[in-house]
């Protein structure tokens, strides 16, 4: 849930920093194992764009 707010706050206000504490979460968390449609994996894919 951490990361959905992050990806929250970074579309309201712009500020990268919230991408890149997305990033510090997920080397954290085993996406592997979730389901495709899991909120892991769409974070995931947000915090690699650019």
């Amino acid at each position: 849930m951490a990361i959905d707010y992050l990806k929250r706050a970074f579309l309201i206000t712009g500020n990268k920093n919230y991408k890149s504490h997305a990033k510090k979460i997920l080397k954290t968390i085993n996406t592997d194992s979730r389901a495709k449609n899991s909120i892991e994996h769409f974070s995931a894919a947000f915090s690699k764009q650019s």
